[in-house]
């Protein structure tokens, strides 16, 4: 069984992983100790037990459930609606979002919604607790991976992203590579841990 690193109510966490790795599994299993959790679902592919899934702004706003996943619906699939879903968040406070693909949110390693970023910067004080995942690191922006307190490493099928996350986080390019499907490495923004997690689904 995984004993999982305690993540504080305020804290920046990565899951970065390459498809059917484990990511979404493994944040479902850490969004467990926040009480008010709120999913960014771009891709539509969250489904979390216990999750109330709404598919516009307006009805996330008046949403009362705990724990919800927000699924864009077609016409809020744009740069400008994700702006305004993070600067609900920045207002609303004392909330763990969970970003589940961040190329899917800001589509370059050159862009950043203004709030996502006011998130990572401030949201600390504002007892917000952020953690974003992507299978592509090499193609999202730099900012949100160096300003993580918390790294959880699954297997990435690129070199190019191997080599970004062996420099952010100390990782060797070879142990990435040779992890297997639920098989992570966790770091923090001081060291990694040497040493590989098997994660189950009765963790």
């Amino acid at each position: 069984m995984v004993k999982f690193p305690k993540l504080k109510s305020n804290s920046r966490s990565v899951l970065v992983g390459k498809t059917g790795s484990g990511k979404t599994t493994l944040a479902e299993k850490l969004l467990t100790a926040w009480r008010y959790v709120i999913v960014l679902d771009v891709n539509g592919t969250v489904n979390f037990k216990g999750y109330k899934i709404v598919t516009s702004l307006p009805d996330l706003y008046e949403c009362e459930f705990a724990k919800i996943i927000y699924r864009p619906n077609i016409y809020e699939l744009n740069f400008e609606t994700f702006d305004d879903f993070f600067a609900f968040i920045y207002e609303r406070k004392n909330t763990c979002i969970y970003v589940d693909e961040v190329f899917g949110v800001c589509g370059s390693a050159q862009k950043i919604p203004f709030y996502y970023r006011a998130i990572l910067t401030r949201g600390r004080g504002r007892n917000i607790a952020c953690l974003s995942s992507t299978q592509t690191p090499v193609n999202v922006p730099h900012f949100i991976l160096s300003q993580a307190e918390n790294y959880f490493v699954f297997t990435l099928k690129m070199p190019q992203d191997r080599e970004k996350i062996e420099k952010i986080t100390g990782i060797p390019q070879s142990k990435i590579e040779s992890l297997k499907k639920y098989e992570f490495i966790t770091a923090t923004e001081y060291e990694y841990i040497d040493q590989k997690y098997l994660l189950t689904l009765s963790s």
